[in-house]
C-alpha cells in the first residue's frame, strides 16, 4: 500500500531531494527516478537525478538525451551534488532496496531516505529508513504517486506524466498502458 501522504510530507520537510536507483540503470528504474523527480518539483522541491555510472544501455541513452532536450534535465553525479547534502536532505531510492546496487553507496548516508521498490527484499537491503514502499510494479506505482501529489493549481503547464511514458517507451514499440 502507497501512503502517499507520507511520501509527501518527507518531501515537504526536505530541503533537497536527491534521487537515484540501482546499477546498470533500466528504463523501469529511470521512469521511477523521473516520476520522483516531477513529484519533489510539483512540491516546490530543488531535485537532483543522481546517475554515476558511465555505460547506458542504448534506450537509457535515449531517454536521458530525451529528457535533457524537452526539459532540461540533467542527470548528476555524487561528486557534483555531495556539498548541498544537510541534515534536512531527502534520498529517494527506486527501484532497488539492496545496498550494494545503489548508484552511489555514499548517498546511503543521507539520513533521510525513502525507497520505493518491486523486488523481493534481501539479506543487504538499505536500512535506516524515513520509510519504504515495496511493490509489484514501481515505476507504473510512482506514476500514480505522481498524479496523486501534483497539486490541482500545478505551475506546470503540461502533464508530466505524458512525457514519462515517452521517455521511457523504446522506440519502434508500442505499449498500451492506462497512462497513455
Amino acid at each position: 500500500m502507497i501512503d502517499s501522504f507520507k511520501i509527501e510530507n518527507l518531501i515537504h520537510s526536505c530541503d533537497e531531494a536527491f534521487i537515484t536507483a540501482h546499477k546498470n540503470l533500466d528504463l523501469d528504474a529511470l521512469g521511477s527516478i523521473l516520476a520522483m523527480y516531477y513529484v519533489s518539483n510539483n512540491l516546490g522541491k530543488n531535485a537532483h537525478i543522481i546517475l554515476d555510472e558511465e555505460e547506458l544501455n542504448s534506450e537509457v541513452k535515449r531517454a536521458i538525451a530525451s529528457i535533457k532536450k524537452v526539459d532540461n534535465i540533467i542527470p548528476e553525479k555524487y561528486e557534483d551534488i555531495e556539498n548541498k547534502i544537510t541534515d534536512k536532505s531527502l534520498l529517494i531510492v527506486t527501484d532497488t532496496s539492496k545496498k550494494c546496487r545503489v548508484q552511489n553507496e555514499k548517498l546511503l548516508n543521507i539520513n533521510n531516505k525513502i525507497v520505493i521498490d518491486h523486488h523481493v527484499e534481501s539479506d543487504d537491503i538499505i536500512d535506516n529508513l524515513s520509510t519504504t514502499i515495496l511493490d509489484l510494479i514501481s515505476c507504473t506505482i510512482l506514476i500514480k504517486v505522481l498524479q496523486i501529489t501534483t497539486p490541482k493549481n500545478s505551475k506546470f503547464l503540461y502533464d508530466p506524466t505524458k512525457n514519462i511514458n515517452k521517455y521511457i517507451i523504446p522506440k519502434n514499440r508500442i505499449y498500451k498502458t492506462e497512462f497513455s
